[in-house]
């Protein structure tokens, strides 16, 4: 009987191993013969019998969902492989979805659960969706790979959503002097402390409001002294000047 124990042994290891549903089914079937070889009926053993024959069936259930869920993300229809990788904690497959699968919105769920910073990083500059770049900045906190997305990113939402997760201080000012949308200079002059930087916001970018969120950081008096004469916007002046009264 050790010698039958064994075999069966080796048998359901392999079928874990190649993890064909067939031979999953197999397996679980001559599972219920031997149980019964050793212990007589399932209806006629003891509680310990009952639970091993309980937790041997369902370790053959999960392998074989897990193997339906892998044949899922192989599906032609996206919605189907969308819901197999809501199921997917596996981070090796997850980075095949969001490497391969050619629906954004699939990506999309595969980066939403991915932690490896590398592969983030990796979507974050290359993925042609948009929306797929977006969430995957918002997941990443690599500096470097940061820096390259608000320089390259060509959708100002993605730009923005890096600027937000920056620290440098030399990039967040270079995207407070350069960026073409006001949107993502006023998010990089809401974290900059450089005061030369913020003088020259101040002074020179075209949106009134994206300027006065500079002034409200100033602190240099000579700057905040011209913005107070020269600036067309009142809302702006009367900033300037509060910030001048109150130092």
């Amino acid at each position: 009987m050790t010698n039958e124990s064994n075999a069966f042994n080796r048998g359901y290891e392999e079928g874990r191993k190649i993890g064909k549903r067939e031979v999953l089914q197999q397996l679980q079937s001559k599972l219920w013969d031997l149980l019964g070889d050793l212990f007589g009926t399932v209806e006629h053993t003891d509680n310990r019998h009952v639970h091993i024959a309980e937790y041997l069936q369902q370790g053959l259930s999960c392998k074989k969902e897990e193997t339906e869920e892998k044949d899922d993300l192989n599906d032609t229809d996206w919605a189907v492989r969308k819901a197999a990788v809501e199921k997917i904690t596996d981070q090796d497959l997850l980075g095949e979805v969001v490497k391969n699968d050619p629906k954004g919105c699939v990506r999309l769920t595969a980066v939403e659960k991915i932690t490896d910073q590398d592969l983030l990083g990796e979507v974050a500059l290359n993925d042609p969706d948009w929306a797929v770049r977006f969430i995957a900045v918002e997941r990443l906190t690599d500096q470097s790979v940061l820096g390259e997305v608000v320089k390259s990113d060509h959708k100002w939402d993605v730009r923005e959503a890096a600027v937000e997760r920056l620290n440098n201080q030399s990039v967040l000012g270079l995207v407070a002097l350069n960026d073409t949308k006001w949107n993502v200079r006023l998010a990089s002059v809401n974290k900059i402390t450089d005061q030369s930087v913020l003088g020259l916001v101040a002074l020179n970018d075209t949106k009134w409001n994206v300027r006065l969120a500079s002034v409200k950081r100033l602190t240099d008096k000579k700057v905040l002294g011209l913005v107070a004469k020269s600036d067309p916007k009142w809302d702006v002046r009367e900033a300037a000047v509060e910030r001048l009264n109150n130092q």
